[in-house]
C-alpha cells in the first residue's frame, strides 16, 4: 500500500486530513509509541500520549502552542516546556518531525511498524496556506541519493522542505505561472 498523507493546517477536520486517520492509524501510532518507548527503555507517559493524541486530533500537523492551547480540552494545565519535551521525545522515537519552514510538528509519514528511518521524506509546504504534502516515491529517493553521491555530499537529517504554492492557493490568487512546453 502506498502511504501518502496530506495536511491542511487551516482546516484540521478536512477530508484531506482524514487520510491520516484511516484504518485505525491513530491507535496504531499510539501502540507504536508504547512499543518504541519500551525498546529504548523509556516510558510512554500520559503527557506524551496526550500530546501525540492532540497532534492526531489536529490532523497530524500543529504548532507547539496550538497543542498547549488544546491541553485544557483534555483537563491539563498548559505548560509549553512540557509540551516541547514531549514533542522532542516523539521526534527522537521517529514518530513526529519538526518542519522548520512553518515552525510546526507533523506526524511522521512512516506507517506504524515500519523502520524509523525508512528513507528521506520530502515535504511540499504551501507558503500561502501552510498546507503540507508528502512527495511519495522511491524514484525521488534514488534521484536524491544519486545527486548526493555525484557531488560527494552526505545527507543530514530525515527530511527536506520545499516551499511551493498549492493548487488551491494558485486558483484563489491566480498566481499560477505557465509551464514551459516540451519540445
Amino acid at each position: 500500500m502506498l502511504y501518502h498523507c496530506i495536511f491542511d493546517v487551516n482546516n484540521h477536520s478536512s477530508p484531506r486530513n482524514r487520510l491520516l486517520m484511516r484504518n485505525g492509524y491513530d491507535q496504531a501510532l499510539i501502540n507504536e509509541l508504547e512499543a518504541r518507548s519500551g525498546v529504548l527503555g523509556h516510558r510512554s507517559t500520559v503527557l506524551r500520549r496526550q500530546v501525540l493524541d492532540l497532534l492526531l486530533r489536529r490532523g497530524g500537523h500543529a504548532s507547539a502552542y496550538q497543542l498547549v492551547n488544546d491541553l485544557p480540552t483534555i483537563g491539563r494545565a498548559p505548560s509549553p516546556p512540557q509540551v516541547y519535551r514531549a514533542l522532542d521525545f516523539l521526534i527522537d522515537l521517529g514518530l513526529v518531525m519538526r518542519l522548520s519552514a512553518t515552525n510546526t510538528f507533523i506526524v511522521t509519514p512512516v506507517p506504524p511498524g515500519s523502520a524509523v528511518n525508512a528513507g528521506h521524506t520530502v515535504f511540499l509546504i504551501c507558503t500561502s496556506c501552510n498546507a503540507v504534502e508528502v512527495l511519495p516515491g522511491p524514484g525521488l529517493q534514488q534521484a536524491l541519493d544519486d545527486a548526493m553521491d555525484a557531488l560527494r555530499y552526505q545527507l543530514k537529517g530525515g527530511h527536506t522542505e520545499v516551499n511551493a504554492i498549492c493548487a488551491a492557493c494558485q486558483a484563489k490568487s491566480d498566481i499560477s505561472r505557465p509551464r514551459p512546453t516540451k519540445t
